[in-house]
């Protein structure tokens, strides 16, 4: 099972997308991730992949910002507020629940955290609302 879902993963982040602009392709990776996620919540690997491409989709839409001004730049706005939402979620999830073990790679998911919402304390026991 484990190296099905590893396979997964991999075909995912191999998908070719150079087609696509480089916001486009980061959306279309953190997307897919998001499937897989959605289709086998027990895959950890997908998770952590999901946290860093949306992570990705986020600095991607930061970069374009930068070049754009007026309506677009509202619209890249409000885009990079949801996708850091979406980020904060999933990795708020990934470290909420049992299934990553391994405290390094806890540890990189904190620091997507805190890069998409670094006012809050992204200790996972503190993340839990009552």
């Amino acid at each position: 099972m484990r190296d099905r879902r590893t396979l997964v993963v991999k075909a995912v982040l191999a998908k070719d997308r150079s087609g696509l602009d480089p916001v486009s392709a980061a959306r279309s990776v953190a997307e897919d991730l998001g499937r897989v996620c959605a289709d086998d919540s027990g895959n950890v690997g997908a998770r952590e992949q999901h946290v860093a491409a949306l992570y990705r989709h986020a600095a991607a839409v930061r970069t374009r910002m930068r070049s754009t001004t007026g309506g677009e730049r509202v619209t890249l706005g409000e885009r990079i507020t949801a996708v850091c939402t979406r980020c904060a979620d999933s990795a708020t999830g990934l470290l909420d629940s049992d299934l990553l073990a391994d405290e390094e790679r806890r540890e990189q998911i904190r620091v997507f955290l805190r890069a998409v919402r670094p006012e809050e304390n992204p200790d996972p026991l503190s993340s839990r609302r009552a």
